[in-house]
């Protein structure tokens, strides 16, 4: 299982990246077009907000606590001892999973609420559906809770430690 959820994080990390490079490709389009051709590309700003923000805001969460790569702060708890370090790390662990497991399910219903109603924006006489993104921070919140109780289970039997991997 922790072989198909690593998988499954770097493809999400991958998507973002990718959401990245033609986030850019399809911004410099839009200011070339607008100011060469006096044509901007239609919908950029629904389909840079609504698209290729929250792909690369939630999709790598998952594989940014996998990498560590969170922000965190460790000024007192270096000081404790190592078991007192692990307990406080699978606290942690199963304190983040609890928010980010309600984050998804909270989640889940704003998406079927928004894809119930068939969400759109206009934007230059374009109507850009937008309901798919809102299934973005779903994949994201549960895939981290999913890791973080994983995780939390290994550091628990044993099976990992607090090094970094």
């Amino acid at each position: 299982m922790t072989a198909t959820l690593d998988r499954l994080n770097a493809a999400c990390a991958w998507l973002a990246g990718l959401a990245v490079a033609l986030m850019m490709v399809h911004i410099c389009a839009d200011v070339i077009g607008k100011y060469l051709m006096n044509a901007p590309v239609p919908g950029t700003i629904a389909i840079v907000t609504q698209y290729y923000m929250p792909v690369l805001t939630f999709l790598p969460l998952a594989y940014v606590h996998h990498k560590r790569a969170h922000i965190s702060v460790e000024v007192v708890t270096t000081r404790f001892s190592a078991r007192l370090q692990r307990w406080l790390y699978v606290g942690a662990l199963v304190i983040g999973c609890a928010i980010f497991g309600l984050m998804a399910q909270l989640a889940w219903g704003e998406a079927m609420s928004k894809y119930g109603i068939g969400t759109f924006a206009l934007e230059q006489n374009w109507r850009i559906v937008t309901w798919p993104a809102y299934f973005l921070p779903f994949v994201g919140y549960g895939l981290l809770a999913i890791y973080m109780a994983l995780q939390a289970v290994r550091y628990l039997t044993g099976l990992a430690s607090l090094e970094p991997s």
